[in-house]
């Protein structure tokens, strides 16, 4: 095992490929993007993708990082409230031109409406 590694990284039934990809579109960047950076044919890409959903057991991306990213269960309770408020952010940052938004940053908005609301 690699110590670098989180305990959710070193457990996950995911290649090192995999992950990479994986964090690449949960910050924004479209499967072409993540070809050129990382000299992938598009279709390899698409082949990561399919592989990683299969493997965590995800129909969507967002499912997929959500699935990876998110604290366990018994880390974590989220409202109604508080999903739709998380997905309002999520979506914003999908129509924002700079594509700067990550899993941090949604769970940091999420620590933020927490806090607003105690």
């Amino acid at each position: 095992m690699n110590p670098s590694l989180s305990i959710r990284e070193q457990q996950s039934p995911l290649t090192a490929r995999e992950r990479e990809i994986l964090i690449a579109r949960a910050v924004g960047k479209t499967n072409a993007q993540i070809g050129r950076e990382l000299f992938l044919a598009p279709g390899t890409v698409k082949n990561h993708v399919h592989n990683l959903l299969q493997k965590l057991n995800c129909k969507t991306m967002e499912h997929a990082v959500w699935t990876f990213f998110a604290p366990a269960p018994d880390e974590i309770i989220i409202t109604c409230a508080e999903h739709d408020a998380l997905k309002n952010v999520v979506n914003a940052a999908r129509r924002d031109s700079d594509k700067t938004m990550s899993v941090q940053l949604a769970l940091a908005a999420l620590d933020a409406l927490r806090k607003e609301g105690a």
